[in-house]
Parts: C-alpha cells; sequence; structure tokens
C-alpha cells in the first residue's frame, strides 16, 4: 500500500471506535468493510489533516475512489462504486487508515524509547559514585578568562571543593563531558587531565560565564 501524509494526517481518525463505525454504517457494512481492510484491498491513501483519498479494490476491473472530508464533529464519505457513499470501501478506508496512525504512533515510541536508552548511561549516575559538577570562577589578578574547578555534593546539599582533585576525578569518573553553550563546542575525552587541559586551554578565549559544564 501506498501512503502520502501532509503532516501527522487525520488524526481524527484514531479516535473512531469499532462501536462509532458500527454504529455509522451498519454490521453489514462494517463487517465487510473490516474483510476488505484486512484483505489489503485499499491500494493507496493521500492524508490530509481532514480530508482522506484512497483507491480501494473491489468487483470492477478498475478500483474504487472512496473520499472523506470531516467537520466539525463528524464526517461525510464518498465512492464511485454503485453505493456511492457510506458502504463498504470508506469503512475499509477508515479501517485502514486507523491502523497506519497506529503504526505510526507505535514507530515514534519506539524512536524514543532507542533514544532515551543510548543516553541512560550518561544521564543516569551510578549509584557508588557522588554527583559531580565544575565550579566556574573569573580567573582574577589581572587574567582574562575563568578557572575551572572541580567540585562535589556536601551533606548539606551544596556545592564543596572538599574532599575532589583533579587526580581523584581520574580515577573516579572515565568520562567528561564538557558542553559549551554559547561558543557551540563540545568537548570529551575519556582522560580527565585531557578534558581539564582543554578547557583551561579554552578559558581564555572561548568559556563565557554562562557557559555550562557537565561532568558524569
Amino acid at each position: 500500500m501506498r501512503v502520502e501524509s501532509v503532516g501527522a494526517g487525520p488524526t481524527w481518525v484514531a479516535g473512531l471506535t469499532d462501536a462509532a463505525l458500527l454504529d455509522r454504517f451498519g454490521a453489514g457494512a462494517f463487517q465487510r468493510g473490516r474483510a476488505y481492510a484486512r484483505g489489503r484491498a485499499v491500494q493507496t491513501l493521500q492524508l490530509t489533516e481532514r480530508v482522506i483519498d484512497a483507491w480501494v479494490s473491489g468487483g470492477q476491473p478498475e478500483p474504487y475512489d472512496v473520499w472523506i472530508v470531516a467537520g466539525g464533529t463528524t464526517f461525510d464519505g464518498g465512492c464511485s462504486c454503485p453505493v456511492g457513499g457510506d458502504c463498504k470501501h470508506v469503512v475499509a478506508v477508515l479501517l485502514t487508515t486507523r491502523s497506519w496512525l497506529e503504526q505510526q504512533r507505535g514507530a515514534v515510541a519506539r524512536q524514543t524509547a532507542d533514544w532515551e536508552d543510548r543516553l541512560a548511561g550518561l544521564l543516569i549516575p551510578e549509584p557508588d559514585r557522588p554527583p559531580l559538577g565544575l565550579r566556574l570562577e573569573r580567573a582574577g589578578g589581572g587574567q582574562d578568562g575563568l578557572r575551572v574547578t572541580p567540585v562535589t555534593a556536601g551533606a548539606r546539599g551544596r556545592w564543596i571543593k572538599t574532599g575532589v582533585t583533579w587526580s581523584q576525578l581520574h580515577r573516579g569518573y572515565s568520562r567528561v563531558f564538557v558542553f559549551l553553550t554559547r561558543p557551540e563546542r563540545a568537548v570529551r575525552s575519556s582522560d580527565t587531565h585531557t578534558a581539564a587541559s582543554g578547557a583551561d586551554a579554552a578559558a581564555g578565549d572561548r568559556l563565557t560565564p554562562d557557559t555550562s559544564i557537565l561532568c558524569t
């Protein structure tokens, strides 16, 4: 089946339950339309927010042209078959469109799960490691730039310098990620000292007071 969709397509179809379709089309048209949908009789779907246009295989050599237009809280359906509208072909198109929308939502959900899984190791701190941050201070002494100091969470929930040094950081943390928000530059190293040196080198002309740095 070929599908062409503008944007998210007719998302209102996702809210059409079997009970609602039975009430609208009757048991005969609904059951035959469901059989058509399961038999993949719908050849093409062209979808916009309010309009569905489709070709559906039927009892004739040429497929039937089906169109459905949403308006307000309801919709109108037409078909080139002898019935002319509210027929099994319209039901088949609605059920096929609903199934396609469900597949799209599932694909988005899987992509989101994959994205979260890939970042889980970065976003979730290991339980045996204390939280770590980098404190940025103006260099002072007539020097330009910022001084970078490792800090850790104290007992009172404040960031403190006691208990963490660059050498301790090297033993306790295998990765250091430095995110420079404004200069659009990121430094990553498996060696903490290398990353620290890179940050110091960049402090004079690249780091700014609103730069954020994250270590894991």
